[in-house]
């Protein structure tokens, strides 16, 4: 998926794919949808989301944003492959 904005592609084709989620609670109502965290090559995050209302849409996110966003829903690994090893 393609999207631009503010001036600037954000493509999933050719950003890293850090993880996704997806809310599998009732999966075939409208209760469905998915989240998934990219990083361009540029450094920038972005996420790509799908639900029934919306479609595809794509939202870039800020360091801070991705952070907590991996602290929720991503993998410890690829946290502190991203972002470090956090304190104790």
């Amino acid at each position: 998926m393609r999207r631009i904005i503010d001036g600037r592609m954000y493509n999933t084709d050719t950003a890293r794919f850090l993880g996704e989620w997806e809310n599998m609670k009732n999966a075939t109502d409208f209760n469905y949808y998915f989240e998934r965290l990219y990083r361009k090559k540029t450094g920038e995050f972005f996420i790509h989301t799908w639900d029934p209302l919306h479609g595809d849409f794509v939202r870039k996110m800020t360091e801070d944003e991705a952070k907590m966003w991996m602290e929720e829903k991503g993998k410890v690994e690829t946290y502190i492959e991203i972002f470090g090893e956090p304190e104790d």
